[in-house]
C-alpha cells in the first residue's frame, strides 16, 4: 500500500506531462482529471475546462499533478 503520493507541479501543462509520463511506462494510466469550471477559471485566471489536477499512475505509483 503506498502511503505517500507525490504531487508535481507544471503549471498548465500538468496533462501534456501526465499523458506524456504515461507514454513512457507500461501498465501505467491517467485517472481522474478535475478541470476549472466558469467561476474557478475566472477565480484562478485560467482557461475554463484547463485541467486543475490530474491523477496518474507509473508502473503502480500514484503520482498527482
Amino acid at each position: 500500500m503506498q502511503k505517500i503520493t507525490p504531487f508535481l507541479w507544471f503549471d498548465d501543462k500538468a496533462e501534456e506531462a501526465a499523458n506524456f509520463y504515461v507514454s513512457l511506462f507500461k501498465n501505467s494510466k491517467i485517472g481522474d482529471i478535475a478541470r476549472y469550471d466558469e467561476a474557478g477559471a475566472k477565480a484562478a485566471g485560467r482557461p475554463k475546462g484547463s485541467v486543475m489536477v490530474i491523477e496518474f499512475q507509473l508502473e503502480g505509483q500514484e503520482f498527482v499533478g
